[in-house]
């Protein structure tokens, strides 16, 4: 049988001048869609972040953690975590919010951002 391919939200995320956050995005885009190809990803969402605030950030990401509690997609894929946070702790926080709802989080660049524990979901223990 064959092996189900894994499903991911791409996130799109590029701190620059308004005028060239489309090129930079479709940039990013080019590379995750690649690194995806590459391994057998399946890309079900592309999520763009389109220069908006952190606060917009933050609702994108909770709308795209929900889709993967609701079993729509396995993780979130980008190109690095500085596109997702300004320090490491914020990074991790953003890992451990995509673990909690049954995902992984995962860099082009880096790899997956992961924590090895085994928490139960639903006790938090």
């Amino acid at each position: 049988m064959a092996k189900k391919k894994s499903r991911y939200i791409a996130y799109l995320s590029a701190e620059c001048k308004p005028e060239d956050v489309s090129r930079k995005e479709d940039k990013q885009l080019r590379y995750i869609n690649d690194y995806a190809k590459a391994r057998g990803i399946h890309i079900v969402e592309v999520v763009r972040r389109n220069g908006m605030s952190g606060f917009e950030m933050n609702k994108q990401f909770a709308w795209m953690t929900a889709l993967i509690e609701r079993k729509k997609a396995d993780g979130i894929l980008i190109t690095k975590a500085a596109v997702i946070a300004g320090t490491i702790e914020q990074a991790y926080m953003r890992a451990g919010q995509v673990a909690a709802a049954g995902g992984k989080l995962v860099t082009v660049d880096e790899g997956e951002l992961s924590f090895n524990l085994h928490i139960n979901r639903r006790s938090g223990l």
